[in-house]
């Protein structure tokens, strides 16, 4: 998990402005104990459990996507 360079690129393709930025700073801490406390339950190192929440992320995403405003 790299939240520093997703961030950064946020930031600068102008997706987040400073105020998003730091709304998703905050956020991280709540997320990592979210992939850790999965990983526990569902017997996973806590990478794979990032690893499908970001798959999950991106169905969601090009679902969306597919049905259009």
């Amino acid at each position: 998990m790299n939240a520093g360079g997703l961030l950064s690129v946020l930031f600068e393709t102008g997706a987040l402005d400073e105020r998003g930025i730091t709304a998703r700073v905050r956020g991280i801490a709540d997320t990592l104990a979210d992939v850790w406390a999965r990983a526990r339950q569902e017997g996973q190192p806590p990478h794979r459990i990032a690893d499908g929440i970001v798959e999950e992320r991106l169905r969601a995403a090009r679902a969306a996507r597919k049905e259009g405003p």
